[in-house]
């Protein structure tokens, strides 16, 4: 397979809640925001190219798996 960037798979993906600890969450810090955003957007954008040149490939269970396991993790 000949690709122009990289490969993505989804075990590179993560969701995250904006909370470092589930028992004590802590809000974000609002200095932090636009970097965060930032870092976000570029990522977004990394994935979808990623989509345009054919080189992200995941599967429905993977896809499935990382929704169902970031679901759990906000309701503990």
């Amino acid at each position: 397979m000949v690709t122009k960037g990289p490969i993505l798979y989804a075990d590179d993906a993560t969701l995250k809640s904006g909370m470092d600890d589930v028992d004590n969450p802590t809000a974000p810090d609002k200095n932090n925001l636009d970097a965060i955003d930032e870092e976000r957007l570029q990522k977004i954008a990394k994935i979808k190219q990623a989509i345009a040149d054919g080189t992200y490939h995941v599967s429905a269970q993977e896809v499935a798996r990382k929704i169902i396991e970031h679901m759990r993790e906000q309701n503990e």
